[in-house]
């Protein structure tokens, strides 16, 4: 058991003051390493008694509960990141890199979307343990709603990085806790992740599967000149009647006697597959 003067002390360590942060290299891993223990200090701060050392006084506030004080301070820094990143992107433009062995180690992309990555993360960890423990529910709720603009930002700006979708991955999971998805454009999302599910990375293909699969099955797509429009056409999954090469189900010549129709389960098959991988 922490108390709560101990447990301060270990916020206040981790959560440097967003107002305070630099853009140089150093500050943003210092905030991605930092990012890592949060989901845990949430979970002790939700054990520490209310007897106990009074409230947690973070970076000079008092605020009762610790994880919705970590939770506000990583939206904080979700913000600032995303002027970094403008500012990154920007000068990228205005001059070359400089190739100097003199200087610091210069900020990069990646720094940026690590960074972003892990707190989306942390976030999720901490809204899940929030609804399944049943304490800090509204302020839960606040964070990933706004943790969802974030996710979306992040996965349609980098859709083939594994911080990314791994990132997405974890919001989509939370979100399913109360009956919510990351979007509601589908279409686009498949557009964009589809491409995924050929990539050599194991862990790329199951995130990108995981978020596909938040959204209602598809129906199969039929090609219409070959239909057979006295076939049963409603989308029901029993509607399905393949043949069994023998004739069972055929009509002469070799043709299928019922189109395929229904919603589709290969999203799911997919995931089920790279899971047990």
């Amino acid at each position: 058991h922490i108390g709560g003067a101990r447990l301060e002390a270990l916020l206040n360590v981790c959560l440097k003051d967003p107002t305070e942060l630099s853009t140089t290299k150093e500050d943003i891993a210092r905030v991605s390493f930092a990012t890592r223990c949060l989901p845990f200090l949430s979970r002790i701060a939700g054990g520490v008694d209310d007897d106990e050392d009074d409230d947690i006084v973070l970076n000079g506030q008092t605020d009762g509960s610790a994880a919705a004080r970590i939770l506000s301070w990583s939206l904080a820094v979700l913000k600032f990141l995303g002027g970094v990143d403008e500012g990154l992107c920007s000068s990228k433009e205005r001059k070359p890199r400089s190739t100097t062995t003199s200087e610091a180690a210069p900020l990069q992309s990646l720094d940026i979307i690590v960074a972003k990555a892990l707190l989306l993360e942390s976030i999720a960890t901490i809204c899940s343990s929030c609804f399944t423990g049943n304490y800090e529910k509204s302020a839960s709720l606040e964070a990933l709603s706004d943790a969802k603009g974030y996710a979306n930002d992040l996965l349609f700006s980098h859709p083939k990085s594994i911080w990314s979708v791994k990132a997405a991955s974890a919001i989509v999971k939370c979100l399913e806790k109360i009956g919510q998805q990351l979007n509601d454009t589908s279409n686009e999302i498949f557009e964009l992740l589809s491409p995924n599910l050929k990539d050599q990375s194991h862990f790329l293909r199951l995130h990108s599967l995981v978020i596909l699969n938040s959204y209602p099955r598809r129906p199969f797509i039929v090609d219409h000149d070959n239909l057979d429009h006295t076939d049963d056409l409603d989308e029901d999954v029993d509607s399905f009647r393949p043949g069994d090469g023998n004739g069972d189900g055929y009509e002469a010549g070799g043709s299928a006697k019922s189109s395929v129709s229904g919603p589709c389960d290969i999203m799911k098959t997919l995931l089920n597959i790279e899971v047990m991988s």
